[in-house]
């Protein structure tokens, strides 16, 4: 067995893999598709190692920009809070299907009471 290195599609060096020792021929190794027999040298931080002509070429990593800070959503405006505080209207339908009176008026008080908190505003 014998240490190669790895390179992808473009040249650049992913890993280290095996090349195993031919049976037919001793001494000679099989070296797998994408791989070269140039040890890589030590890879210094930030770097890349691309195998060219040969040799190895150390490219920097591209460090990506900071992802920009989420804007916060915008408040919701009383007619939204006022809408989003209803019940749904399943529950009511479910109620009237079921001819349940208790379920009826329990989503009828809770409209009710929405429309206490937030009254209808007329301009």
């Amino acid at each position: 067995m014998k240490t190669v290195s790895q390179l992808d599609e473009n040249g650049y060096f992913i890993g280290t893999t095996t090349a195993a020792e031919s049976p037919l021929e001793p001494g000679v190794f099989l070296i797998p598709a994408g791989c070269v027999e140039v040890e890589i040298p030590a890879l210094p931080a930030g770097t890349k190692a691309k195998f060219v002509s040969g040799e190895w070429v150390f490219e920097d990593i591209p460090v990506s920009p900071p992802e920009p800070e989420p804007v916060p959503p915008a408040p919701l405006t009383y007619q939204e809070k006022r809408k989003a505080s209803y019940p749904p209207m399943a529950d009511y339908l479910d109620a009237v299907v079921k001819a349940d009176p208790v379920a009826t008026q329990a989503y009828i008080d809770a409209c009710l009471a929405v429309k206490l908190q937030y009254p209808k505003i007329t301009t």
